[in-house]
């Protein structure tokens, strides 16, 4: 849900001006950066820090737009469009509904 919820909110808001950046890893659970020896975890921790000091004091910066889909193997896609199938009714069932995920 957390999955879909942010992905949803990062293509509603891609006209907007402010930068927006996302990254999903395929098939990793929740908070999979606490596995370090997981090579997807020890490549998002990386990303991570690469990102944040690309934003701070002395960084050079980032587009002002991403979205990226990344395998276990650290290979890069597109982020599909249609990566949330139908997630207004799946959401509605679950909790939060539509209503909720409209006003994101």
């Amino acid at each position: 849900m957390l999955r879909d919820e942010s992905i949803v909110f990062a293509q509603k808001h891609a006209q907007a001006s402010s930068p927006v950046h996302i990254r999903v890893y395929d098939d990793m659970p929740h908070v999979f950066q606490m596995f370090g020896y997981m090579p997807s975890a020890k490549h998002s921790l990386r990303e991570s820090s690469d990102f944040i000091r690309k934003v701070t004091l002395g960084g050079e910066g980032v587009p002002n737009k991403s979205f990226e889909r990344i395998n276990v193997k650290g290979e890069r896609r597109p982020l599909e469009d249609e990566v949330v199938v139908e997630w207004k009714d799946r959401i509605g069932r679950l909790g939060g509904g539509a209503k909720f995920l409209a006003k994101l």
